[in-house]
Order: C-alpha cells, then sequence, then structure tokens
C-alpha cells in the first residue's frame, strides 16, 4: 500500500471513529437506550476498538 493509500485509509479510519463515538454517545443519553433495528452496540463497540487498534499501530 502506498504512503498516499496509508494516509487516506487513516483519515477514512478517523472519520468512522468520530462517527461510531458520536453514535454510542447519542445512545448512552437515549433515556431507553434503544439502537435502531438491526444496530448491535456490542458490534459497534467492536468496530470501535478495531479501529483506535489499527490507529494506533499505524501512526501516520
Amino acid at each position: 500500500m502506498t504512503e498516499e493509500a496509508k494516509r487516506a485509509y487513516r483519515a477514512c479510519a478517523g472519520y468512522t471513529l468520530i462517527a461510531i463515538e458520536n453514535i454510542l454517545d447519542r445512545l448512552s443519553n437515549d433515556e431507553d437506550g434503544a439502537l435502531p433495528a438491526g444496530c448491535d452496540i456490542e458490534d459497534l463497540e467492536e468496530y470501535h476498538t478495531q479501529i483506535m487498534n489499527d490507529i494506533t499501530e499505524n501512526p501516520q
């Protein structure tokens, strides 16, 4: 993978991470904690962890 592709990947991962964090934050503030149909909080948390690990292991 070229350096340009790596930078693009990390940028995309960063935006995805922000989106997941926003979703998790909104869900934690939801009174009933309801998730949209087909959405699994454990999957979101696992994806969040995977992105964090990838960014940490492959810094710019």
